[in-house]
């Protein structure tokens, strides 16, 4: 969340974790509601079982993915930004 928040004007902040909460919200029911559905039946529990698991490793590393690239790019702008900063003060 504080990459998010770090990431918006100052005077968007509030509208930026309002719509973080709401997709993290949303994504939790749907998430449930779906992986509920696929081991619903009992013929297929297993294999239900394991799609939603497999389904929910794949959207970690995704996720996870995102996360770090976003962060590196946003370390890679600081530097720059300070570097600048740097140079302008010299």
């Amino acid at each position: 969340m504080a990459l998010l928040v770090d990431s918006v004007p100052a005077e968007r902040v509030g509208t930026a974790s309002g719509v973080f909460n709401t997709c993290r919200q949303l994504g939790g029911a749907l998430a449930v509601a779906i992986f509920g559905a696929l081991v619903a039946q009992r013929p297929t529990f297993l294999h239900g079982l394991h799609i939603s698991l497999v389904s929910a490793a794949l959207l970690l590393l995704a996720a996870a993915i995102a996360t770090l690239s976003l962060r590196s790019a946003r370390q890679r702008t600081s530097r720059s930004v300070a570097l600048s900063g740097l140079e302008a003060a010299a």
